[in-house]
């Protein structure tokens, strides 16, 4: 088979593989056999539910947005350049060893 288009659902047979297909139109699992002639080209078409493109859409959309929180760097920047902030050196040691032994385990 030959997925076209994965965003309309379109899946073109190309071939009589005989084998079995995996998904319906629900997007359920099906255990019906995929029926068609190689040398006449038959073809199935099977639509996506509208809840599984606003998932896709919804992957695609978490897969393009920021990690960083903009607001917090911002703060960061300010504070550093005023002098205002401060490294407590024993509170980094401690969370690197509690890291690491965590880690380890």
């Amino acid at each position: 088979m030959k997925v076209n288009n994965t965003l309309q659902g379109s899946i073109e047979k190309t071939g009589n593989t005989g084998g079995t297909a995996k998904t319906n139109s629900t997007g359920k699992s099906s255990d019906s056999k995929v029926q068609g002639d190689a040398k006449s080209g038959a073809s199935e078409n099977i639509s996506i539910s509208p809840r599984a493109r606003e998932a896709a859409l919804a992957k695609e959309m978490a897969s393009q947005a920021s990690d960083v929180n903009e607001e917090k760097v911002a703060k960061l920047r300010d504070a550093i350049s005023k002098g205002a902030y401060k490294v407590d050196a024993d509170k980094i040691a401690d969370r690197l060893f509690d890291d690491h032994i965590n880690n380890s385990i």
